[in-house]
């Protein structure tokens, strides 16, 4: 079995350690920057299966980073932002799926099905 390897943008460092620790009781090699600029460093530098990243990043929202990133990789959208307003703009970026944040530290087993679910479906 290949572990995915993720690559979790969030500059909160409570919810990025939270998120973290639950990601890998899944089985996911997960590394953690805070970030847009980290994260297109660290895409091209590493292999990655998976973004999930936060929609507000100090230096640019993850729609841009999103748009930044190969379309080939999946990129997981969390956000507090009403979906609504930001969706259409996001799917066209390239963004592969969303969560909201609101109680996602309870919600960990949510957060890793929708990992699963996106980076299976960019295998095929």
């Amino acid at each position: 079995m290949t572990t995915d390897r993720l690559l979790l943008v969030e500059d909160s460092d409570f919810l990025g350690t939270q998120l973290q620790d639950a990601l890998r009781g899944y089985n996911f090699a997960v590394a953690v920057v805070s970030t847009a600029r980290e994260a297109a460093r660290h895409v091209a530098q590493n292999e990655v299966d998976c973004v999930v990243t936060n929609y507000d990043l100090p230096d640019e929202t993850g729609i841009a980073l999103a748009r930044d990133l190969p379309d080939s990789l999946p990129v997981l959208l969390l956000t507090t932002t009403e979906l609504k307003s930001i969706a259409a703009e996001a799917l066209e970026a390239g963004v592969t799926d969303f969560v909201h944040k609101d109680n996602i530290v309870g919600e960990m087993n949510i957060v890793a099905n929708r990992v699963s679910v996106v980076v299976r479906a960019g295998r095929e």
